[in-house]
């Protein structure tokens, strides 16, 4: 087992080392205060202070993980063995505060601070510190992670440490379960009088309500047939929500709707999409209410519609909500790695300092990034995919990627079925 000693425990700390030792790898150890207990221990042990303990390995704090220690700027940055770290110091041991790091990327400390929001309230990729430092694409708590086992396997070779196992994961969100047909007959009049000035799209939508076409949005035979092919199961996330300017799936009630979220759970789990209004109105226990109806059984899983996290505002409710596992953490920009991590995670709630029951599952890939954010051709889009499941491979992680039903079908369609399958892929080699 290994001892780390500190000056006092604090809930930062303990979460920065449960994250290293109980979620990244596992490894039996003990945080202590009692510097007799650690001094008497014979086995593997370091210190966390500014102590000096002759012939004892330590890591030197930067403050961070003090409880109520703010930070009102982004943290100094450095490099060590090719990997770029935040928190440096000029420790011999390992020469950066690798604790604070992973609480400042795990905890989405910087998120909790001043920042420009974009045009949803959103804290922007472009002013994470990962990305200011070009790590954003990497699972960086895994190799900074890595690089402190290692240090310590180089003092005590008997160390134990075990590593997780490479899963691949599809995640669906049903933001809009059919563009043209099961909608309400305001909605139906409205959209075909909208489109009466584009000729194409009325004829479209009026093919599609005659029963001449199939929907655009309707590939759900499609989905299920490749993952089954594939034997990957399904993480599906139903809007049931009311009309709004950015909530528009058809009536959640609707014996349609009941009928898809019953397919959906055959091939893998549900869970809710709160939608963007509830992050304005007390919406979100009348959604969850509703989906579990339909579903037959509680449920306590979510991704945020459009990502919308507000720190620690929306863990908040979805916690109270009685919601256990959330898909919201990742970029709606660009793939990549938000909180730096590619295993799921319990939330820190910095503001009340303290670990929560809310377990955090990030994604890596969104394929919607390259329809909204990023204008890239197919093969760049795969040489992306291939990197990020690489990478996940690289640190033993979960790879869970975010699909949407609505871009498998009409103009472009093929480019993105082309895409899943391949990604499907390259996934069942993990």
């Amino acid at each position: 087992m290994l001892v780390i000693y500190c000056h006092r425990q604090s809930q930062r700390l303990s979460y920065a080392v449960s994250i290293v030792f109980d979620v990244v790898c596992k490894s039996t150890y003990k945080l202590t205060e009692d510097r007799d207990e650690f001094l008497r221990h014979d086995g593997p042990k370091i210190h966390y202070s500014k102590d000096t303990f002759e012939g004892i390995p330590g890591i030197l704090p930067s403050g961070l993980l003090t409880d109520q220690f703010t930070l009102d700027k982004k943290p100094e940055k450095g490099i060590y063995k090719d990997v770029p770290h935040i928190f440096p110091n000029r420790n011999a041991f390992l020469p950066f505060d690798v604790f604070s790091a992973i609480f400042y990327m795990v905890s989405r400390y910087e998120e909790y601070g001043d920042f420009e929001p974009d045009r949803h309230g959103r804290f922007p990729m472009q002013q994470s510190t990962a990305y200011e430092l070009g790590f954003h694409k990497k699972a960086i708590v895994h190799h900074w992670s890595k690089q402190l086992i290692d240090a310590l396997f180089g003092q005590f070779p008997t160390l134990v440490a075990e590593k997780n196992h490479t899963k691949f994961e599809i995640g669906m969100d049903i933001d809009n379960a059919y563009a043209f047909k099961h909608k309400n007959v305001f909605r139906t009049i409205g959209g075909l009088s909208l489109s009466i000035l584009n000729p194409v799209e009325y004829i479209n939508r009026l093919a599609v309500l005659t029963g001449n076409r199939q929907d655009p949005y309707d590939n759900y035979d499609y989905i299920f047939n490749v993952l089954s092919r594939n034997k990957t199961t399904l993480k599906t996330f139903f809007l049931c929500a009311a009309y709004g300017t950015y909530d528009k799936n058809i009536t959640p009630g609707s014996k349609v709707y009941r009928h898809l979220v019953e397919r959906a759970k055959n091939h893998g789990e549900i869970g809710l999409h709160p939608s963007y209004a509830s992050n304005k109105r007390a919406t979100l226990e009348t959604e969850l209410k509703t989906l579990s109806e339909l579903s037959g059984k509680p449920l306590q899983m979510s991704r945020q519609h459009f990502l919308m996290l507000n720190f620690p505002k929306t863990y908040e409710a979805l916690l109270k909500a009685g919601i256990k596992h959330d898909y919201s953490m990742g970029y709606a920009e660009s793939a990549g790695f938000r909180a730096g991590i590619a295993v799921p995670f319990p939330f820190y709630n910095v503001k009340e300092d303290k670990t929560t029951d809310l377990i955090i599952h990030p994604f890596v890939f969104m394929e919607s990034c390259y329809i909204h954010y990023q204008a890239i051709d197919i093969d760049e889009i795969k040489a992306e995919i291939s990197a990020m499941i690489d990478e996940v491979k690289s640190v033993n992680g979960i790879f869970h990627a975010v699909w949407h039903n609505e871009y498998f079908g009409g103009k472009g369609g093929e480019k993105w079925k082309e895409l899943f399958e391949y990604m499907l892929e390259q996934g069942s080699t993990t």
